[in-house]
C-alpha cells in the first residue's frame, strides 16, 4: 500500500496505529509527469532510464515522492499533474 503523507506542526498529537516519517531536506531532481497515474510509469522510465545516467548524479537510497498537483475527483485524466522528485547524493 502506498504511503500518503502530509505535513504536520510539531504540536501535532500523533495517534496510536500511525508512523510518523521525516522526509529528510537535501538535493532533489523534479520533474511534472502530465497524465492518468496508469502512465507516471513512463516518466520514471525516462527519469530512471535516460536522465539519471547522462546527468552524472547519484541517488540517494530514499524513496521517491509523489507530489500530487490537482485533484483527481476534479480534474480529467489527461490533465492531472503529478511532481515525481527523486532524493540526490
Amino acid at each position: 500500500m502506498p504511503l500518503r503523507c502530509m505535513v504536520i506542526p510539531e504540536s501535532f498529537r500523533i495517534m496510536d496505529g500511525i508512523d510518523k516519517r521525516v522526509i529528510p531536506e537535501g538535493r532533489y531532481a523534479s520533474v511534472t509527469h502530465r497524465g492518468p497515474y496508469e502512465t507516471l510509469y513512463i516518466t520514471y522510465s525516462a527519469l530512471f532510464g535516460e536522465w539519471l545516467p547522462q546527468s552524472g548524479e547519484e541517488l540517494q537510497d530514499a524513496p521517491s515522492l509523489q507530489i500530487y498537483l490537482n485533484n483527481i475527483d476534479e480534474t480529467p485524466a489527461e490533465e492531472l499533474l503529478t511532481e515525481i522528485r527523486i532524493a540526490l547524493q
